[in-house]
């Protein structure tokens, strides 16, 4: 005969579990969304070992933008899938983009020049495989129809420079460079070190 006392202590410790595992799921959702999403997430270039998105074409959501911030954010995109020649692709999507882009001035950083402060970008990589991009966030933060000076304002290079970030490129002291964080020249372009390099991780 199964002890009562036995039986009782199984349930505890069953219901201890349970609201442990609801704190847990409620702690980050869009954390565990990612982390449930890793068990059966394929990935479409898994023979590289370094930084990259696991699919293509990669889907873009833009929040909170005016007419003009989304006019040369989707012209961004599009630069780069054309130069790259459609090697890195994109969509835009109106819900769960891979990037999602919105326009916060908010949350502009204090103490820094304006230059400084056009955008920033940063992203997020599957637990346990450090090497494959989960999701990205963009904001800019500063693009107006004033901050470009004139002769810059045909070429998207600030959105370029944001959007670069979320597939893990970093800056350079490299002149006349699009990853130059000074944005030392203008207009600048998509240098051809970065168009290789993309087209070297999501070629097939």
């Amino acid at each position: 005969m199964i002890n009562k006392k036995f039986v009782w202590i199984l349930i505890s410790l069953g219901i201890i579990f349970l609201i442990f595992m609801i704190i847990i799921s409620k702690k980050n959702p869009v954390e565990n969304q990612l982390n449930e999403n890793i068990s059966y997430q394929k990935d479409q270039f898994s023979n590289i070992t370094e930084l990259h998105w696991t699919h293509m074409p990669l889907s873009y959501k833009i929040i909170n933008c005016t007419n003009y911030q989304k006019n040369r954010i989707v012209k961004a995109f599009n630069q780069i899938q054309k130069e790259t020649e459609n090697v890195v692709s994109f969509e835009n999507v109106q819900i769960n983009g891979d990037i999602t882009v919105y326009c916060n001035k908010e949350e502009r950083p204090t103490g820094y020049y304006d230059y400084y402060t056009s955008g920033e970008s940063y992203y997020q990589v599957y637990e346990n495989y450090p090497n494959r991009i989960a999701h990205a966030e963009i904001n800019f933060y500063g693009i107006t129809e004033t901050t470009y000076s004139s002769g810059c304002t045909i070429y998207p290079d600030i959105e370029i420079h944001e959007i670069l970030h979320a597939f893990g490129f970093e800056h350079t002291n490299q002149s006349n460079h699009i990853m130059n964080p000074y944005h030392t020249y203008c207009p600048s372009k998509l240098n051809q070190d970065i168009i290789d390099r993309l087209i070297t991780i999501y070629g097939s």
